[in-house]
């Protein structure tokens, strides 16, 4: 009964007008290597060009009005558009691009952060020639800008000519395995001749499958009209002739060719994990827990500890869901790129902070754990150069490796365990800052100098054996364990920081105050590690996490730190007790 409802009702909704965006996202594409939903691909697609997955439109800094490029939030709307109307979306901007120094270089508006296609014709043959001229290996954050704006051009273009539209499910290319779009059944039913390598191998595996059974070249020609009704009704606003198209090519692309063409139930868990967003809701129930740690670290009550604790697990059982989803939709462990590793490292300063809880029950391991995991899922969501490698891609054959699954989780885990005592540094300094002085508030510090004493064995134990496991991988896939590359390098130096803070510890040199100030320049040369070897020095042989990153927003948040604590050094200076006059020498 239920069902027949719901189908009563999307049949009214469609017969009032709306455009059934929802079917044409199940069709399935082939892109990079990976069979997916086509709504996927939009969302990729969207995020990568435009820094949002439902992009529509933005503010215009020059008019202060808001600038509408895509009518629909729908990404397989915006998709749809762009392959039936490609004229009309040259001049509307909608490509973002952030990087400053790219922009000055090329004579690109600094304030502007959309450019259309037409606003990179006056530099498009400078683009194209330091593209050429740029070693991706060894790139600078200013030049994988360039190739990823020249990456972005390429794509719109692509998807403007429909040749990236490989909906068509029958393989060519030979090993390749690459599917067809439409426009190359079109061509090939048209009688043209071979005039590339691409269309020769097309005509040679369109020969061979009709070949084997004739009546395929009837079903391709009601397939490529089916496809070229879709896009007339999308241009001319006919929604009921588009959702019959489209309900036309999804059936006619399922049976052309069925080996090919992925399960309905491995469309639709593709699809729950694109409109459920899992980590997105983790973000938020983990901000709910770290407000709830918060009470009960500030009022000492244990009701409100517990239901912190209850909604600390619930948002880690929603970040194991959302990975296990990511797991079997890409038929690996998914570690292949940044984003993915800070999903990783989300979970695993939850995983650190729950076990200490449980044992030590301190309320700030809590509050610490809850909001590095926050921070990473909210960071790896918002932030462009991150969430733009958010998609689910296929991995690289250096990857494919039982070595990933067990170097990778440690030293991210030990990342975890200096972003947790970054945290708790920052709770000791604004309660030594800012608490009235009272023996309550010496024992909170004390307390919380112990927990951050348990976090950094914690810390140094696991960047540890991830280096030495780094080291076992690095033998058998490079033929040396250590060669000086710069993630090497950098993960060696933030190891003996945190090393040399536990030796201070452990001396009695570096205690309180100390190791909350030992924290944040820990933390930033772990940000160096993290961040800046992938986004800003970008060189080595860790590049299948490269991206394109900015220096702004990390010199704000590096003197932000400094002030901090500077302040704390100064308050130190002026609490300290003077020194008996006995022990002043003449």
């Amino acid at each position: 009964m239920m069902k027949l409802l719901c189908g009563s009702l999307l049949v009214a909704l469609l017969a009032a007008g709306d455009f059934d965006y929802a079917s044409a996202g199940r069709i399935a594409i082939q892109h990079r290597g990976r069979v997916k939903p086509l709504d996927s691909f939009a969302r990729e697609f969207l995020q990568r060009v435009t820094g949002s997955a439902s992009f529509r439109g933005y503010r215009d800094p020059e008019t202060g009005r808001r600038a509408e490029v895509f009518r629909h939030r729908e990404p397989v709307a915006a998709i749809l558009h762009l392959v039936a109307q490609p004229q009309t979306f040259r001049t509307l901007r909608f490509i973002r691009v952030d990087h400053p120094e790219m922009k000055k270089a090329y004579g690109l508006p600094i304030d502007r952060v959309f450019f259309s296609i037409g606003d990179f014709e006056p530099a498009r043959g400078r683009l194209e020639a330091e593209r050429r001229r740029i070693d991706p290996d060894e790139a600078t954050s200013a030049q994988r800008a360039v190739l990823e704006l020249v990456e972005k051009q390429h794509a719109v273009q692509l998807v403007m000519e429909e040749q990236i539209l490989s909906i068509v499910p029958i393989p060519f290319g030979g090993e390749l395995h690459a599917w067809m779009t439409p426009t190359d059944v079109k061509l090939y039913l048209s009688g043209a001749h071979p005039t590339d390598p691409r269309f020769q191998s097309v005509k040679m595996a369109l020969d061979a499958f009709i070949a084997a059974e004739p009546g395929k070249e009837a079903k391709l020609r009601e397939l490529v009209g089916a496809y070229e009704r879709m896009k007339e009704a999308l241009v001319e606003n006919r929604a009921a002739a588009f959702n019959e198209a489209v309900i036309e090519l999804s059936a006619l692309l399922k049976t052309i060719n069925s080996g090919e063409v992925p399960s309905d139930a491995e469309i639709e868990r593709e699809l729950w994990y694109n409109s459920f967003h899992p980590f997105g809701w983790a973000s938020a129930v983990f901000f709910l827990a770290a407000l709830l740690f918060i009470g009960s670290y500030v009022f000492g009550s244990r009701a409100l500890w517990g239901a912190a604790l209850a909604i600390h697990v619930l948002a880690m059982g929603l970040t194991a869901y959302g990975y296990g989803l990511r797991w079997l939709i890409a038929d690996r462990y998914p570690l292949a790129n940044h984003y993915e590793s800070m999903i990783a490292v989300a979970f695993g300063a939850a995983l650190i902070s729950l076990i200490a809880e449980l044992i030590l029950r301190k309320h700030a391991f809590g509050l610490s754990g809850a909001t590095v995991a926050c921070l990473m899922i909210v960071l790896g969501n918002t932030v462009p150069a991150f969430a733009s490698q958010a998609a689910i891609s296929t991995i690289m054959p250096a990857l494919q490796t039982f070595w990933m699954t067990i170097h990778v989780p440690v030293i991210l885990t030990g990342y975890a365990g200096g972003a947790i005592i970054w945290v708790l540094g920052h709770v000791y300094l604004f309660s030594y800052l800012f608490r009235k002085e009272s023996p309550d508030k010496q024992a909170a510090l004390e307390s919380l100098d112990g927990v951050m004493y348990r976090a950094l064995q914690v810390t140094v134990l696991f960047l540890l054996a991830g280096i030495i496991l780094g080291a076992v991988w690095a033998g058998e896939a490079w033929g040396r364990p250590w060669g000086w590359d710069m993630k090497e390098v950098w993960a060696l130096i933030t190891f003996l920081a945190y090393l040399a803070m536990l030796h201070g510890r452990f001396t009695g040199y570096v205690r309180g105050l100390g190791t909350a100030l030992g924290s944040l320049g820990a933390f930033a040369l772990l940000v160096l590690c993290y961040y800046g070897v992938n986004f800003l020095f970008g060189k080595g042989l860790h590049t299948y996490g490269f991206g394109s990153g900015e220096v702004f927003p990390l010199v704000v948040f590096f003197a932000a730190e400094a002030a901090l604590a500077v302040a704390a050094a100064l308050a130190w200076m002026k609490r300290r007790p003077p020194v008996p006059p006995e022990l002043i020498r003449e």
